[in-house]
């Protein structure tokens, strides 16, 4: 079974990141984990995303950039961070978007038939 990481940027997303993270938490298939890579968020997405971490820390890995890097700054940093943990696939994600429950089992099944 792959081990999947999901990279999920945030700025300022006090508002969506709760949704998005507890829809990819929700997934059918069970071998992956969320790396959020929070921006230097200015609202309450920092308190928010760390009680996230808190209560799944299995699943939930939390890298909180001193500046802003930017749309690609940031998802490089969490695709680096998954490579260098040796995922299998890694998966960017919207912090706006909400996940099917079979979301990243279908994601899966495209990678497997490679």
């Amino acid at each position: 079974m792959n081990k999947l990481a999901i990279v999920v940027l945030n700025w300022n997303g006090e508002n969506i990141i709760q949704k998005c993270i507890n829809s990819l938490l929700k997934q059918s298939y069970e071998n992956f984990k969320i790396v959020v890579v929070d921006n230097n968020s200015k609202d309450n997405s920092k308190d928010i995303l760390s009680k996230l971490a808190d209560k799944n820390k299995d699943k939930i890995h939390i890298i909180y950039n001193s500046r802003n890097s930017g749309f690609a700054g940031g998802v490089n940093i969490g695709i680096k961070h998954a490579i260098k943990n040796k995922f299998d696939g890694i998966a960017l994600f919207n912090n706006d978007a909400t996940a099917d429950r079979d979301w990243l089992k279908n994601l899966n099944k495209v990678l497997i038939n490679k």
